[in-house]
């Protein structure tokens, strides 16, 4: 059951997926299953998380912080705060997560848990980054790069090290470290992450060629749901920039559709910022 409700994640359906776990979570004794309870909670915040269901996000959290307490595990106790810091992040209140995650990595390195060090280091990257303070950004992700102990973790912060890179203006920096994530991912996943970051970078280069060779290659992949969304975004913005306006239009009516189509997700401030332009670029305003 809970492979399913992953499936359902990984497919773009959280509110089912959130069911699902919510379902382990009611059947699952937590005192012999502690594992799979904790991980069925953290799954399910995080979906309630995308959906936008921030209280539900926040409990589910909550619960598993607790049961992790009870079972003596102070680095699954961390996980579940770094959970309710980014529900508190995606509140909108930027300055409480940055303070939990600061905590949250001190906690972490004086019990010498590299993972949960790293990642709330790359999640206060990720806040810094919605604060705009780009060097504290780019400071944040490259710790989090050195602490980074599994394969995938440090996959993801290196994908976000050459986001924040390209977006400082150091092309070729970020463009090495891209190019080199897109050949050794992991995960195809991280894969299209890259590509799509690359994608991005050749817009704020001016690269029409380069752009459009990203920009056709995730077109023909399967992506997932969120990944889609964020693809048609940005290749669709990268479209008007070249001046491709009749294509940016079609992309942009793309994106209006999987909003209209599963208006249950969350979206971040950046993406509700983004709506009247993708109306208007849609309608041809």
């Amino acid at each position: 059951v809970f492979a399913y409700g992953a499936l359902l994640e990984h497919r773009g359906e959280p509110e089912v997926a959130a069911d699902v776990f919510a379902t382990v979570t009611r059947y699952v004794d937590a005192r012999s299953e502690f594992d799979l309870a904790f991980d069925a909670l953290m799954r399910e915040g995080f979906c309630r998380r995308l959906m936008g269901d921030l209280d539900a996000a926040e409990r589910a959290y909550e619960n598993a912080g607790v049961i992790a307490g009870r079972s003596r595990d102070r680095s699954r106790v961390l996980l579940a705060r770094v959970g309710e810091a980014k529900v508190a992040w995606a509140r909108g209140n930027l300055p409480e997560a940055d303070e939990a995650l600061a905590g949250i990595a001190s906690e972490a390195a004086g019990l010498g848990d590299s993972r949960v060090h790293s990642i709330a280091l790359h999640d206060r990257a990720g806040v810094a980054r919605m604060r705009n303070d780009l060097p504290r950004a780019i400071s944040h992700v490259a710790d989090s790069l050195r602490h980074a102990a599994e394969v995938g973790d440090r996959e993801r912060v290196l994908a976000d090290l050459g986001n924040f890179l390209g977006l400082a203006g150091a092309f070729g920096t970020a463009r090495h470290a891209l190019s080199l994530l897109e050949r050794i991912a992991s995960r195809q996943e991280i894969r299209w992450i890259a590509q799509h970051n690359l994608m991005d970078l050749a817009v704020r280069e001016g690269s029409e060629t380069v752009f459009e060779q990203y920009r056709r290659r995730l077109s023909e992949s399967a992506l997932p749901t969120r990944n889609a969304i964020y693809f048609l975004r940005d290749a669709g913005a990268g479209l008007a920039v070249f001046g491709r306006t009749a294509e940016a239009q079609q992309a942009a009516k793309a994106v209006l559709q999987y909003f209209n189509k599963a208006a249950h997700l969350h979206h971040d401030d950046e993406e509700q910022d983004l709506m009247p332009m993708l109306q208007a670029t849609a309608t041809g305003d």
